[in-house]
C-alpha cells in the first residue's frame, strides 16, 4: 500500500512540472558591485533551467543552462537554485535577463544607481513633548533619487509621509527628501527614527537612526526633583 502512494506521488509531481517558488524582479546595484537576480525553482524534473540576456531587441544571449555557465565565468555564476550573480557590475550589464524553466519564461531588468553622497534625518523645530512637529529625510545627490521608507522602532510607518524630490539634474541626479509630521509625547522620549534608502529590489542601501531628544526633557525632570523635594521640606516642616 506505502508502494502505490509512493508511485501516485511521484506521478503527480511529475505531471505538475517545474514551478517558479520565487520569479526573477527588477534589481539595482551599484556600478562595481555584486548583483544577484532571484530565480528559485523547485520540482525541476527533466526539466532545465537557462538564463539569458536580452542584447538587443529579441536577440539574446545564453549565459548558462542548470548550473554550468556558458559565458563568462569570472562575470556570472549560480547560486542555490539558480539565481543568477553578476559580479563587477559595470553599464554594459544593464539589461532584461530572461530565466527559462522548460517552456516558461520569467524576466528582470537590471538597473544601476549611484548612491547619494549622504543621508540625514532632523527635526525642523525643536521637538517637544505635546506638539507636532515635522520629521525630514534627505538623500543628498543620487542617481535616480532614491526612495526613502521610515520606520519608528523598526515598526514602518511610511505611508504617513510625503515623498519629493528637489535639485533634479539632466544628468539624472537629484536629492530625494521625505517629511512627516510627528505628534510628540513624553513617551516618545529616546525612541529611534530611521529612514531608509531603497531602489528597486535592494532595499536599505543606505540609512539614517536618530534618536530622539525631546527639548527641555531635562529641565522638565529638574523641575520634578525640585518639586518633590520642596513638597518633602514642607512636609518635615509640618511635623516639627
Amino acid at each position: 500500500m506505502i508502494g502505490i502512494v509512493a508511485f501516485f506521488a511521484v506521478l503527480i509531481g511529475a505531471c505538475q512540472g517545474a514551478t517558479f517558488d520565487i520569479a526573477p524582479y527588477n534589481t539595482s546595484v551599484e556600478i562595481g558591485g555584486t548583483a544577484t537576480i532571484a530565480c528559485i525553482v523547485s520540482n525541476l524534473g527533466s526539466d532545465s533551467v537557462t538564463w539569458k540576456k536580452v542584447v538587443s531587441g529579441s536577440s539574446t544571449t545564453t549565459i548558462s543552462l542548470n548550473t554550468q555557465i556558458l559565458a563568462s565565468a569570472t562575470k556570472y555564476s549560480i547560486v542555490g537554485t539558480y539565481n543568477l550573480t553578476i559580479s563587477n557590475v559595470v553599464t554594459d550589464d544593464v539589461a532584461l535577463y530572461q530565466c527559462t524553466v522548460g517552456s516558461v519564461t520569467n524576466e528582470a531588468y537590471l538597473n544601476t544607481v549611484i548612491l547619494p553622497t549622504n543621508v540625514s534625518v532632523y527635526w525642523e523645530s525643536a521637538p517637544r513633548a505635546g506638539s507636532s512637529v515635522n520629521l525630514t529625510c534627505k538623500a543628498t545627490y543620487g542617481n535616480p533619487p532614491p526612495f526613502l521608507r521610515w520606520y519608528k522602532n523598526d515598526v514602518d510607518f511610511t505611508q504617513d509621509a510625503y515623498y519629493y524630490t528637489e535639485n533634479t539634474l539632466s544628468s539624472g541626479y537629484g536629492d530625494a527628501m521625505s517629511t512627516v509630521a510627528i505628534s510628540l509625547l513624553s513617551t516618545d522620549e529616546n525612541k529611534l527614527y530611521r529612514c531608509e534608502v531603497h531602489y528597486e529590489g535592494w532595499y536599505r542601501a543606505m540609512e539614517y537612526t536618530l534618536q530622539t531628544q525631546l527639548s527641555g526633557s531635562s529641565a522638565l525632570q529638574s523641575s520634578g526633583i525640585l518639586a518633590a523635594m520642596l513638597l518633602a521640606a514642607g512636609a518635615l516642616l509640618r511635623n516639627m
